[in-house]
């Protein structure tokens, strides 16, 4: 899960950085699914979330009226529920993030990577 990446400063100095992988999940309007980090001594930080749509093509349905649209809370209630926990269940619903573009059919989008604790 962690990929060294080499990073050159005065051309002289080199840092061996480490950099977590950063995942990223869909789920489907209606759908749930649970992230998690594997091991015991990581936790979830989440990175971005969106609950709308930004293309056609993702989750590929009839009603897609509008791509560009995004539920201005939905970063907060996703680290509200998952940052610093080992696993959570997240659902693409209207009921959780309200309906920023009714008439389309829209999905939840989230990115995140597993840190150390503490």
């Amino acid at each position: 899960n962690i990929i060294p990446k080499l990073l050159a400063i005065d051309s002289a100095v080199c840092f061996l950085l480490y950099l977590e992988k950063l995942w990223s999940v869909i789920i489907c309007e209606g759908g749930n699914r649970t992230i998690s980090c594997d091991n015991d001594q990581r936790t979830i930080e989440v990175v971005d979330a969106n609950y709308g749509r930004l293309d056609s093509n993702t989750c590929h349905h009839s009603e897609v009226s509008n791509t560009d649209c995004k539920a201005a809370n939905s970063l907060f209630f996703v680290r509200l529920k998952c940052n610093e926990e080992a696993s959570c269940e997240l659902h693409a619903d209207c009921s959780v993030f309200g309906d920023p573009c009714q008439g389309t059919y829209k999905y939840l989008e989230v990115k995140y990577k597993c840190v150390n604790l503490g």
